[in-house]
């Protein structure tokens, strides 16, 4: 017997996952949270509630130390671009002399 595929996705799942981010002001809020959160279970409690793991707030604690919001804010991932070296153009147009003058001798 063979099952026909279905004629459509699931209007419910999304055609690529997206990673979840959290706002500075939500990590601000929810370590504020746990800072007066009393015990472990109150802890975990809030843990549950937002779905984060306990090193979340572990790199979110070291962030606020660093420099409050704006170690917060999420950095773009991927590959860094790297600034363009300010003596590429001299050094391209030397190389093209070198090779002039290496082709007239």
């Amino acid at each position: 017997m063979i099952v026909p595929a279905p004629l459509a996705a699931s209007p419910e799942l999304s055609q690529r996952p997206r990673r979840r981010s959290v706002t500075a002001q939500n990590k601000l809020r929810i370590l504020d949270e746990v800072d007066h959160a009393t015990g472990a279970d109150g802890i975990g409690a809030i843990l549950r509630r937002d779905g984060l793991y306990s090193c979340n707030l572990t790199d979110w604690r070291r962030q606020r130390e660093a420099g409050a919001i704006g170690g917060l804010t999420p950095a773009k991932r991927g590959r860094k671009t790297a600034e363009p070296n300010p003596l590429a153009a001299e050094l391209a147009r030397l190389q093209q002399d070198n090779a002039r003058l290496k082709q007239s001798a």
